[in-house]
């Protein structure tokens, strides 16, 4: 039998289902909107991973090509505000004294308002208690969601500029913390790991780069300093590649040997620099550096542009790369020319002054003779008066006494220290009266004295005798070299010697001149070119200059010799 339905009244439990729904369908679509919900979020999140991802390689990529410091960390900071779409990012760098963080960077987003851009002040110091310096005291990145109720560092200059959360990154530097990287918004936010991650990316990419600018910037100052030292050490430096051409030189080494850089770039620098006596040596020296041996050292000397040869010290070591391969050799020279010089002028001036003890004495005692033989001589002469031959024989030993006379008396006044009693005096009338003396020696000759004048104020303070003898035997050289008719040319004009006001006295023949050999021994003394010359005349001028602080200069000049000196005006300290 069919049992039939119940016509009893069911309780029937509320249903939202809709007419046409199965019962239960209500639990599978709020399942659905939470996967879907999830995946929606899922996807935002692979997207902004992929957008940072993208932001790291692209940022990477302008860190490769980006030679600017500056430039780069504007990038950093622009990257960020806009990629976690915060309203600023900033790079702040710990100052020397670890205790300040200045703002190196601080860029804002697009869209960040005006009103809430003017709330941050970049010129605002920060420091090392505040968030940003959590960051570099922990070496860790930090983030804050809110300031409220925070308690781990200083938040008074966030919520100065109206910040409300913030995540920042160390910027490490390899030997020391360099600064921080950090996102800032004006709203609570949580910053998630992800994000942290990112900031982190960055921060190494911009980390890496400031340490290559660094040292970058220590090679610069270091290859700048050398090359300072270079330009500008007075001794001589050369850089010579493994077969001994010359790389360079410095300004200094071309003013000592006349050689622009352009000259002698790229020559042999031993058939470029050295005598060939030296060459030898030269070589052995280049050998021994550019094997890779320790320092070594020789001393020769080196040919002039103009023939003139400078005596170098040299020190040679060679050159090499990272891998202690030789890649050249590099001579530094020290120019000990007027070093040698002095020295010699040194024993020169203790022997003659040995000399001029015994010349003195010498002369002293044989004074009474020379006169006693000139007195008979004279007398000799009376008795022969009609003996031609034999006048001819005393005049002989008239002519030789007179030069023991002037030998003793020249090697006097070299020999012993000029005694100098200075004085305000005309130096033209002191020319003209030296001029005058040498009447007797211009005979008949067609000589002529030319002034020029450049200046009115002819005085100098001089020992006068001391300064005309010197103008004696300047003008006594001019007359016995130059042939009829002579012409000496005097020039004076204003100068100034050592920064102190002084007079210059060219004295010039119309003569042969002098050859280079002889302009560079002329003041030598014992050299001479005269056939009966002491070879003292112009030592002597050379003393008494040099004993007044002066000058006494021997310029290339054509036609005829030129002798220029120059004299303080007034008394200069000297060493008597």
């Amino acid at each position: 039998m069919t049992k039939r339905a119940s016509n009893l009244p069911r309780e029937v439990a509320p249903s939202s289902s809709t007419p046409g729904e199965r019962p239960g369908a209500d639990d599978s679509r709020s399942e659905r909107d939470s996967v879907r919900a999830a995946l929606a979020q899922a996807d935002r999140e692979l997207h902004e991973r992929a957008q940072q991802e993208a932001a790291i390689a692209a940022f990477g990529r302008r860190a490769i090509a980006q030679v600017d410091l500056a430039h780069l960390m504007d990038d950093a900071a622009s990257l960020v505000a806009q990629t976690l779409r915060v309203p600023f990012a900033a790079i702040s760098e710990l100052n020397g004294n670890g205790a300040e963080l200045l703002f190196k960077s601080l860029k804002f987003a697009v869209d960040t308002p005006s009103e809430e851009r003017k709330r941050v002040d970049r010129s605002v110091v920060d420091h090392i208690g505040s968030f940003a310096g959590h960051a570099i005291r922990t070496g860790q990145p930090v983030t804050l969601s809110q300031t409220d109720g925070e308690t781990r560092f200083d938040v008074s200059l966030l919520r100065s500029f109206g910040v409300a959360s913030a995540a920042a990154v160390p910027l490490k530097l390899l030997d020391r913390p360099y600064g921080v990287l950090a996102a800032y918004g004006f709203a609570p936010r949580e910053f998630s790991r992800e994000d942290v991650h990112f900031l982190e990316a960055i921060a190494y990419v911009l980390s890496v780069f400031i340490e290559r600018k660094l040292v970058e910037e220590a090679v610069r100052r270091e290859r700048d300093f050398a090359e300072s030292l270079v330009q500008t050490a007075q001794v001589v430096v050369l850089v010579l590649d493994t077969h001994g051409k010359i790389v360079r030189i410095n300004p200094y080494t071309a003013e000592r040997t006349g050689f622009q850089a352009g000259e002698v770039q790229g020559a042999d620098w031993v058939n470029a620099l050295l005598p060939v006596r030296n060459r030898a040596l030269g070589r052995e020296m280049f050998d021994s550096a550019a094997s890779g041996k320790r320092t070594c050292n020789m001393t020769y000397a080196i040919l002039a542009k103009d023939g003139v040869e400078r005596e170098i010290d040299w020190s040679g070591r060679a050159l090499t790369d990272e891998n202690g391969a030789v890649v050249g050799v590099l001579f530094i020279g020290h120019d000990i020319t007027e070093l040698r010089k002095a020295q010699k002028r040194l024993l020169e001036t203790e022997r003659l002054a040995a000399i001029g003890q015994m010349v003195a004495g010498l002369a002293h005692e044989s004074r009474n003779a020379l006169q006693q033989i000139g007195a008979c001589a004279e007398m000799l002469a009376m008795e022969l008066e009609n003996s031609p031959q034999a006048l001819d024989l005393v005049t002989g030993v008239q002519e030789a006494e007179a030069r023991l006379v002037r030998l003793f008396d020249d090697m006097r006044a070299y020999a012993l220290p000029p005694r100098l009693d200075r004085r305000v005096a005309s130096v033209a009338h002191l020319w003209r009266k030296a001029w005058s003396e040498l009447t007797a020696a211009r005979g008949e000759r067609g000589a002529q004295l030319r002034e020029v004048l450049e200046t009115d104020d002819l005085e100098c303070q001089v020992a006068t005798a001391r300064i005309q003898l010197a103008f004696c035997n300047v003008l006594e050289n001019a007359l016995e070299a130059c042939s009829d008719p002579v012409i000496v040319t005097i020039r004076c004009s204003e100068a100034l010697l050592d920064e102190r006001a002084a007079l210059s006295i060219s004295i010039r023949d119309n003569g042969p001149g002098l050859t280079p050999s002889q302009r560079a021994r002329v003041l030598e003394p014992f050299y001479t070119t005269k056939t009966q010359g002491t070879g003292l005349g112009m030592p002597i001028v050379q003393s008494i200059v040099q004993a007044h602080a002066g000058r006494l200069e021997v310029p290339e000049s054509s036609p005829g010799a030129e002798f220029r000196i120059t004299l303080p005006r007034q008394a200069l300290p000297v060493q008597e």
